[in-house]
């Protein structure tokens, strides 16, 4: 029997680690968006401004978290869902606008789409997987498109902070701490398969993390930076297999990717 539970447990652990397909998935879009539009930033930012605004973002998305405890707390649920929604479409359009703002009917284009995507958002499996992947790429570009280096660069780096005191300590742990509500609140905002799930947040975060590879760097050396990502990407699933209870997706990726992104961009300064 022992050996029988070792087996179905380790095909458990094999079909949760396919999740990975949808990371894999928003990387290769957003980096495909980058390289095919090739963004120059619009922002252009001192160092010190960078850290700060860099600062600032994350301390919203911390406020963000905190409301979304508050307002579950106070049982506003429905409420709440509008605000994510509401705030989904307004996400979708900016970053539809980005790649078809310069269409000949990219507003429409882009509302059009926007709709659709906020109508499929919340079918389970495939479809709402991919939206999510796609989505999550988008506003990606955004990001490359109007922030320089420094930005986001530090921004990922605090985000990497924030998740893990987020989950551990903040209000993400104490919102996963009631199952019910994760179900019926955070579902929308999650990847999900074979019972495993992963949040449009961390998508967002490896997918910036490839297209700012792939535009500051360029191949063959971004394979170093994309490897180590992914690694942890691995590393933190299956941890989360392991340990069955919340994990920081973002903290183990960022700390292997940003260490081997400098390293590579060295290697390109190194080489010009």
């Amino acid at each position: 029997m022992g050996a029988e539970e070792d087996q179905i447990a380790g095909n458990i652990q094999s079909r949760g680690k396919s999740i990975i397909i949808w990371p894999l998935l928003s990387q290769a879009y957003g980096a495909a968006l980058v390289l095919a539009t090739r963004p120059v930033p619009m922002l252009q930012l001192t160092f010190e401004e960078s850290a700060g605004l860099s600062l600032l973002y994350v301390a919203s998305v911390l406020a963000g978290a905190y409301l979304i405890l508050y307002l579950l707390r106070k049982g506003l649920i429905k409420f709440l869902q509008m605000i994510l929604l509401a705030s989904l479409f307004v996400s979708s359009m900016l970053s539809l606008d980005q790649v078809l703002g310069g269409t000949k009917h990219g507003i429409l284009a882009s509302l059009l789409i926007s709709i659709a995507l906020i109508l499929l958002w919340k079918r389970p499996g495939v479809i709402g997987n991919l939206v999510k992947a796609i989505f999550s790429a988008s506003i990606s570009h955004v990001i490359v498109s109007t922030f320089p280096e420094a930005f986001i660069l530090l921004f990922l780096a605090f985000l990497a902070v924030y998740d893990a005191y987020s989950v551990f300590k903040g209000p993400l742990g104490k919102i996963f701490d009631s199952l019910e509500l994760r179900i019926e609140v955070l579902s929308p905002l999650l990847v999900t398969q074979q019972g495993i799930g992963l949040g449009i947040g961390d998508l967002l975060v490896y997918s910036l993390a490839t297209s700012f590879t792939a535009k500051s760097i360029g191949f063959p050396l971004a394979v170093l930076p994309l490897v180590s990502l992914n690694l942890g990407i691995l590393i933190t699933l299956n941890l989360l297999l392991k340990r069955k209870s919340p994990l920081p997706g973002v903290t183990i990726p960022m700390a292997l990717w940003i260490p081997c992104f400098l390293l590579s961009k060295l290697l390109l300064a190194g080489s010009s």
